[in-house]
Formats: C-alpha cells, sequence, structure tokens
C-alpha cells in the first residue's frame, strides 16, 4: 500500500508503546494506559497494512489526525463512541471501506466527491436523519451502503446516480416515502427497506430488473405496484404486516410462481 512519508517517521516502536506526549489528542489518552497503547498499535500496523480495526474500544470520537494517513484503504471503527465524522475524511482518497456501524453519528460530511475508491460504507445502528446530496458522487465503485437502524426520514435524488449499488439496507429508519430516482440504481440485488412508514412503492421499482431480494414488511403500504409481477430476477419479497386494501393479481401470480 502507499505510504505517507510525512508520517512514517512517527511511527516508531517506543511511540506505539505509547508515549503519551507525541499523541495530539487528549480524548485517547483518556482510554487508559492500556486501550492507548492499543490504538497506537493498530495504528502503526496500519501503516504496512492499509487497514485500522478498532472496534469495540470505547473510542469517543473519531481521531481528526487520523484523516491525513491518506494511506489507509480499509478502516473498522464499529461499536465505540464517535459522534461525529470528520470533514477531512475527504483526504482519505484511498478508502475502500469504511465501517462506522454501532456509534452515535447523526450526519455525514457534507462533501464526499473525492471518496471515489469507496466500495463499501457502514454506517448502520447510528443516528443519521439524512443523507448529504454528495452521496451520488461516489457512484464510480461504491458497492455496498448499510443505513439500517438510523432514523433517516427522507433520501436525496441523487441517491439514483448510484449506478454500481448492489446492496442497499435502509431498513429500520422513519422513512415515509422513497425518490423516483430509486429506480436508476439498476445494479441493485439486495434492497432492505422494512420496518419504515412508506405508504408507497414508485413505479421506477420495476428499472430493477437485477433485483433478487426485497424487504418491505412492516410499513404502511396499501398496495404494491404492478410491476413485481414482472421482474424475473426477484426470487424472494417479503412484503408481510403491511396495510393491504387487497391483494393484486400480480403479486398473488408472482407469490404462485416464487413459492
Amino acid at each position: 500500500y502507499p505510504r505517507n512519508p510525512k508520517a512514517m517517521h512517527l511511527f516508531t516502536i517506543a511511540w506505539a508503546e505509547g508515549n503519551p506526549l507525541t499523541f495530539p489528542h487528549h480524548q485517547i489518552l483518556q482510554l487508559g494506559p492500556g486501550q492507548t497503547r492499543g490504538f497506537l498499535r493498530q495504528v502503526t500496523a496500519a501503516v504496512q497494512t492499509g487497514f485500522l480495526d478498532f472496534q469495540h474500544r470505547e473510542l469517543p470520537l473519531f481521531p481528526d489526525q487520523l484523516t491525513d494517513f491518506d494511506f489507509l484503504v480499509n478502516i473498522d471503527l464499529s461499536y465505540n463512541k464517535i459522534d461525529r465524522i470528520p470533514p477531512a475524511i475527504t483526504n482519505m482518497v484511498q478508502l475502500r471501506s469504511c465501517v462506522i456501524s454501532g456509534n452515535t453519528v447523526d450526519r455525514l460530511p457534507p462533501r464526499l466527491s473525492t471518496l471515489t475508491s469507496l466500495e463499501l460504507l457502514d454506517i448502520r445502528d447510528n443516528q443519521l436523519v439524512g443523507l448529504p446530496d454528495s452521496i451520488g458522487l461516489l457512484h464510480a465503485e461504491l458497492k455496498k451502503l448499510l443505513l439500517g437502524r438510523n432514523r433517516i426520514s427522507s433520501l436525496p435524488n441523487t441517491l439514483g446516480l448510484l449506478s454500481n449499488l448492489v446492496h442497499l439496507h435502509l431498513n429500520w429508519n422513519q422513512l415515509k416515502s422513497l425518490p423516483e430516482e430509486i429506480g436508476r440504481c439498476t445494479s441493485l440485488e439486495e434492497l432492505q427497506l422494512s420496518y419504515n412508514q412508506l405508504r408507497l412503492i414508485p413505479q421506477t421499482f420495476s428499472n430493477l430488473t437485477n433485483l433478487k431480494f426485497a424487504a418491505l414488511q412492516n410499513n404502511l403500504l396499501e398496495l404494491l405496484p404492478t410491476c413485481l409481477g414482472n421482474m424475473q430476477n426477484l426470487h424472494k419479497l417479503a412484503f408481510d404486516n403491511n396495510m393491504w386494501l387487497m391483494p393484486q393479481q400480480e403479486v398473488l401470480q408472482w407469490s404462485d410462481e416464487h413459492n
């Protein structure tokens, strides 16, 4: 992996063992000697591997200093106490996988356009209330967008720019509607929308011809789009616990063929 020459001289054995005067953020030091040493070891190892793994460690923040390490390819900071993603994360231009699930983050940085190598963005189990319009600028490589168990009430139209997206998880949010542009996410194979407040599925759903699994259960749906009966690749559709007015012939036909 490429390395940052300016950062390399910091990663000495002495520093990795936890010299408190060389790490700039006092909140890291509050983790205690053992945790601090563990964090510094992981950062040191990340210089060699490009992968920073610090999950389930009570980390109180996403350190701003990490965003200077533009050689990082994968980061996993899941299940800590992080409430903010620094805007400078956009400096991490080689990042392919970013996992920050199980924290208390309530928003993403507004500008994400430089993260063009990102393939996986996992922010499940946080407190997100929405997505920035710039989410659509991740269309080049983004394959998995995992946003379940947040507080998202609406989606930007730019979501439809994610033409290479294969897995989209939005279950356990507060969605009341979907943008028509979701029909432009034509690479989607898995769509998780259960446990929201959806009353309608847009007819552009029919454009998702690669869709194999759709979870729509536990919403407020009254009708399903008739196009579902013509989606040949759709092998599993979960739609129980809604507010159906009446079963639709096209959907019943689909159920007969797939059950």
